[in-house]
């Protein structure tokens, strides 16, 4: 279980090793944006095709929890993966909606 989310051992692998690289997480509190890069993870887990699989299906199941692992690109092909809060989401229609408290 991660997050709340049952994920199967490969799957929980690949989002332990992006988590512990985040610095975003709630078990790993550290400042700074972190994340680890692609081409690190591709060659850690069978490719870059491989991982964008893993991570689309750890996306749908870490998502009705409030969270997801995006990647971002700084200024080249290869991104950085990180494990962010995502946007509300509506348990029932898995659809995003607006916060009550306003955006900040």
């Amino acid at each position: 279980m991660r997050f709340g989310a049952r994920l199967s051992p490969k799957q929980a692998d690949i989002f332990d090793v992006i988590e512990r690289q985040s610095g975003r997480s709630p078990r790993h509190k550290r400042s700074g944006n972190g994340g680890i890069r692609s081409d690190v993870l591709a060659s850690m887990f069978g490719g870059s095709n491989v991982v964008k699989v893993h991570i689309s299906a750890i996306n749908k199941l870490l998502m009705p929890q409030g969270w997801r692992i995006v990647c971002v690109s700084e200024g080249s092909a290869k991104g950085f993966y990180f494990v962010r809060r995502s946007k509300l989401v509506d348990r029932g229609t898995g659809r995003g909606i607006k916060s009550p408290l306003g955006s900040a």
